[in-house]
């Protein structure tokens, strides 16, 4: 990375993973192994430089804007569609991350209208 110009930051946190950590110790490992290799194929996907992760925290690097917001849409949209453990599918902590990412959609942005995801939104304003 070029450190001439400017530089887009993206972080990212799982909110509530500190609650998490404390009532599920035991599975929450597996799925931030999931969640780290899925943040660290979108940033490089769109050449971005991860450049610190604290816990469940990535903090990214992107000589481009655009590469920012699409490499952020593609990590939402992997976690969203991630088969998260399926022989733990209904286990609560499963449950709760699905549950978290379904939060982050949020429900006025509208198009004809349809309600749309912020990741839909990102996408047509992107045009990605």
């Amino acid at each position: 990375m070029n450190a001439d110009g400017n530089i887009t930051f993206l972080f990212t946190d799982i909110e509530g993973s500190t609650k998490l950590s404390q009532e599920f110790p035991e599975k929450l490992s597996s799925a931030l192994e999931k969640h780290d290799k899925i943040l660290r194929n979108a940033v490089e996907s769109y050449n971005g430089f991860v450049f610190k992760i604290v816990g469940d925290a990535f903090c990214c690097a992107y000589e481009n804007a655009d590469d920012a917001v699409k490499a952020a849409v593609l990590a939402q949209t992997e976690l969203r569609n991630e088969k998260w453990d399926e022989q733990n599918k209904k286990d609560s902590l499963f449950v709760m991350l699905q549950e978290q990412l379904r939060k982050d959609e949020f429900e006025h942005y509208r198009e004809e209208g349809r309600k749309m995801t912020l990741v839909e939104a990102i996408e047509l304003a992107v045009g990605i």
